[in-house]
């Protein structure tokens, strides 16, 4: 006498049930269909907490349902984008000079602007995915001729993957970031300091439209840039990519919610 349910399993992809056979298993009285594997009563009965008779009366009403489940990890990675921005300051000077009634004069003086630049860095971050693999799985009960009326076990058959359900993709590491890629300075305005020359005189005198001032000259030299501090701003995160295949984790068999260990 042998009798046919169906029962809901999870499993992973191309997994197996791996179970340990029992005594149960000897004593059957029956072939083992092709492509199944036996498990016990006694392993039923010990997730449940059933004893013999409450197994058989479950099996009857067809009160037990087989699910597993197996972990699933994908590794992630995902581009970030990071604006900035660098300050600096530049040295700059100014001589003017003229010829006024045939007397060279001259005029310099120093002075500094700031600016800033803004520029962007790319990164990247290390994340994970997890999730379960579903899947369903058609169970015979197995009976003993030797024990009348009595099911001894379940042929468990080969799994049949319904689909993989996965959480939400989660970041536990900061963005590794390359260098800045600044462009040009933006300066501002000079600040200059005093002028030094010849003490009789003024600039204005060369630049101010003198009628006899002749051989005038102004020129502004700039120097060197100090780059200054360097600002982080805000990241914007970019493209999420899966790294390497799917890691499947060991599949745990379960009856009516409970472990089978």
């Amino acid at each position: 006498m042998r009798k046919t349910i169906m029962a809901a399993l999870a499993v992973g992809v191309l997994g197996t049930i791996a179970l340990t056979g029992t005594a149960d298993a000897a004593t059957t009285g029956a072939a083992q269909p092709a492509g199944t594997t036996f498990l016990g009563k006694g392993s039923v009965q010990t997730a449940l907490g059933m004893n013999n008779a409450a197994l058989q009366k479950a099996v009857d009403s067809n009160a037990l349902t087989f699910s597993s489940k197996q972990d699933v990890s994908q590794a992630l990675s995902q581009a970030g984008t990071q604006a900035g921005t660098q300050t600096a300051t530049q040295s700059v000077s100014q001589d003017v000079s003229c010829t006024l009634n045939s007397n060279k004069i001259q005029f310099h003086r120093d002075g500094t602007r700031e600016g800033v630049a803004t520029g962007t860095r790319e990164g990247t971050r290390a994340g994970e995915r997890d999730g379960v693999v579903n899947g369903t799985v058609a169970s015979s009960i197995v009976w003993d001729a030797r024990k009348t009326g009595q099911w001894t076990g379940f042929w468990l058959s080969a799994p049949v993957v319904t689909g993989t359900t996965m959480g939400e993709n989660e970041f536990g590491t900061d963005y590794s970031f390359g260098d800045y890629a600044f462009g040009d300075y933006a300066f501002g305005a000079v600040a200059y300091g005093d002028w030094t020359g010849t003490p009789t005189e003024n600039p204005s005198v060369c630049l101010g439209g003198n009628p006899n001032v002749t051989d005038v000259e102004n020129v502004i030299t700039e120097g060197a840039i100090t780059d200054g501090a360097i600002t982080d701003g805000a990241i914007t995160d970019g493209a999420i990519s899966n790294v390497g295949d799917l890691v499947y984790g060991a599949t745990t068999l379960l009856v009516n919610g409970k472990p089978i260990v």
